[in-house]
């Protein structure tokens, strides 16, 4: 259910299930958790709920892939946070230089790969 709640970027539900005592930290497909799919959604105050609640900033999925770097991977239609996001979790200690495993790829390399330049702006200041 949380998942769920997550993915349609249900917030009350998510604060609710989170009260109730539901793990933050439950992996989905390929491993993502839900801060992943907060973060691929753009969605600062689900990523603000979750975070409280002891989320994992430092998460990787199977393929590598953290938090930090599915942010700028979202679609164009979801930008309406990433920078709220981005600053959120850099401010939780999210690693600007962690590089994918699978093809070394840094979160800056994926925001400018996707020309999210709102993202890269945060990224460059945190100093990548």
């Amino acid at each position: 259910p949380l998942r769920n709640a997550v993915l349609k970027d249900r917030t009350a539900a998510v604060q609710y299930l989170l009260d109730e005592g539901a793990d933050v930290n439950v992996r989905a497909v390929e491993a993502y958790t839900l801060l992943h799919l907060a973060a691929f959604n753009a969605n600062s105050e689900i990523m603000g709920l979750l975070l409280a609640a002891g989320a994992d900033v430092h998460a990787t999925a199977e393929n590598g892939k953290t938090p930090l770097y599915v942010l700028p991977t979202g679609s164009h239609l979801l930008r309406r946070n990433r920078k709220q996001c981005a600053e959120l979790l850099l401010s939780r200690g999210a690693r600007i230089d962690d590089a994918n495993r699978n093809n070394s790829w840094t979160p800056l390399k994926c925001a400018i790969y996707f020309g999210r330049r709102e993202v890269i702006k945060i990224f460059l200041r945190a100093g990548a």
